[in-house]
């Protein structure tokens, strides 16, 4: 009985635990479907919140930061982005003012800015802007040739007054020419060097010019001189530049000068033409010419010539030929030769011609000299006069010499002359011309000579023609005789009678 009691307690007591267990089993679970309910209501008040925003782009030294915002003033939506503002800061639109959807905010962050000038250095925040600005704001003047540094970069004259130079500084852009400091937080670093006065001498002509430049060659270079190798400057390019220093410069003189074959422009400080030519190493021979002469003094742009003059002897062989010389020979008899022959010489003439670069300009005569004397041809004759004799149908007749010859016959009708002319008849030594008259050339044998022609008889040389040349004789017949054939054309043997006439009227040689 007990025991049955209490399995029915305990039955009654499990029923109860079951049910006490299922009521709070659904109050957990209203529980959590009144928190999800509250979840899903919040989310969409969210969303409806987020959706209700406006976009904004916020542009931070041109770096974009992008969100949505339901704040209306500049000021609230950089502080909804978490961006801290310094004083110098720009901000467009104004911190107090509305933005507008779609209407990008920009803040432009100040820099640290020093400038080291005139011994003194400034150090200050602002936005990046002409430098020109700073420097009268702090009262810096500048002068002809200063020179404004820009993180160690020297910075473009235009560029000064530039609203963008230093933007591209901080971009990095080399649209100026320099470079940007690594990091915003850097200070821009700003340092003017002052330039100092110089005289500069241009040969001999004087300018002031102002410079910043630590050597005599690097401010030449800065103010715009362009020196050739030949040029001289006092002092050295290597000098530093002081306030007040005078620089000379001795310009070398341009010249064209041409030699050997080829022609190079050059520059020199030569005086004169001839210590150009040293200069340049050219040499000079003893004939060589040069325009203009060595002793012209150099100017600028001239143009100088040096002519190689060479010359050359040669020698040509020329015959000389040997004379022909008779001489009498009184051992010999009349018309008795001897003939020592004769031999040419040689001779050697010297012509010079002369080449200037290279081409003939011209031929002279020198001289000759005698290689070998010509040896003379000399015709020994005979002047023994041997008196013969001949038997002839007119008796025996002495004669002194023999010829023999071509004997032609003539009238006096044949001489073409008319018979009524007073000289018709005539001979050359003003004889009447009839048989035994005998026309000859006086060279051969001389005039008024008594001769002996076999077939024709005695006669005389009393006159000449001008077809009787040489051993040639013309036998005179009457005109009564003409027509009669007489005489025939025929070489002969014709005997010179004596006496002998004097010796300047005798031919001693006979061709």
């Amino acid at each position: 009985m007990g025991w049955a009691k209490k399995g029915k307690r305990w039955m009654t007591e499990s029923t109860q635990s079951d049910e006490t267990h299922a009521k709070a089993h659904i109050g957990l679970w209203r529980g959590l479907g009144s928190f999800a309910l509250f979840l899903a209501g919040l989310c969409l008040l969210l969303i409806g919140y987020h959706r209700t925003a406006c976009p904004v782009t916020v542009l931070v030294d041109g770096s974009p930061i992008h969100l949505r915002t339901h704040q209306r003033l500049t000021g609230a939506v950089l502080d909804q982005a978490g961006i801290a503002l310094n004083p110098n800061d720009q901000v467009s639109p104004s911190l107090q003012a509305p933005w507008q959807p779609g209407q990008p905010i920009v803040v432009r962050r100040a820099q640290p800015i020093e400038i080291d000038a005139d011994g003194r250095v400034l150090r200050f925040q602002d936005l990046p802007r002409n430098l020109r600005e700073w420097l009268e704001r702090w009262k810096i003047p500048l002068h002809a040739g200063d020179v404004v540094l820009v993180n160690d970069q020297p910075l473009p004259g235009p560029a000064l007054a530039d609203n963008r130079a230093l933007e591209s500084l901080l971009e990095g852009s080399r649209g100026s020419g320099l470079l940007a400091p690594p990091s915003r937080s850097a200070a821009i670093r700003v340092r003017l060097v002052r330039a100092i006065p110089l005289i500069v001498w241009d040969n001999g002509w004087p300018l002031e010019i102002r410079t910043t430049a630590a050597t005599v060659g690097a401010a030449l270079e800065a103010a715009g001189f362009r020196l050739r190798q030949a040029d001289r400057v006092y002092p050295s390019l290597d000098t530093p530049v002081s306030a007040g220093l005078q620089i000379s410069i001795v310009r070398a003189r341009p010249v064209r000068l041409t030699a050997d074959g080829r022609s190079w422009q050059t520059c020199s400080q030569a005086a004169t033409v001839a210590e150009l030519l040293a200069a340049e190493g050219i040499a000079l021979d003893a004939a060589d010419r040069v325009v203009p002469s060595p002793e012209t003094a150099l100017a600028p742009g001239m143009d100088v010539r040096v002519i190689r003059v060479t010359t050359l002897d040669i020698g040509e062989w020329v015959r000389i030929p040997y004379r022909r010389l008779q001489q009498a020979d009184p051992n010999m008899e009349l018309d008795q030769y001897r003939l020592r022959p004769g031999e040419d010489g040689w001779k050697e003439t010297i012509t010079r011609i002369t080449y200037e670069d290279g081409q003939e300009v011209a031929r002279e005569y020198i001289g000759e000299r005698v290689v070998k004397e010509p040896v003379d041809q000399i015709l020994f004759y005979g002047t023994r006069i041997v008196i013969r004799t001949l038997d002839t149908p007119y008796g025996r007749l002495e004669y002194w010499r023999k010829i023999r010859v071509l004997a032609t016959s003539y009238y006096p009708s044949t001489c073409d002359k008319s018979p009524d002319d007073p000289t018709y008849g005539i001979t050359y030594t003003g004889k009447r011309a009839t048989r035994g008259i005998i026309a000859v050339d006086p060279r051969i044998i001389p005039l008024h000579t008594r001769l002996y022609v076999p077939g024709y008889g005695i006669g005389a040389a009393e006159d000449i023609g001008g077809k009787i040349k040489g051993k040639h004789i013309d036998l005179c017949f009457d005109d009564e005789d003409r027509g009669k054939e007489l005489w025939s054309t025929r070489f002969v043997d014709v005997y010179l009678l004596t006496p002998v006439p004097p010796p300047h009227r005798i031919p001693w040689v006979i061709p």
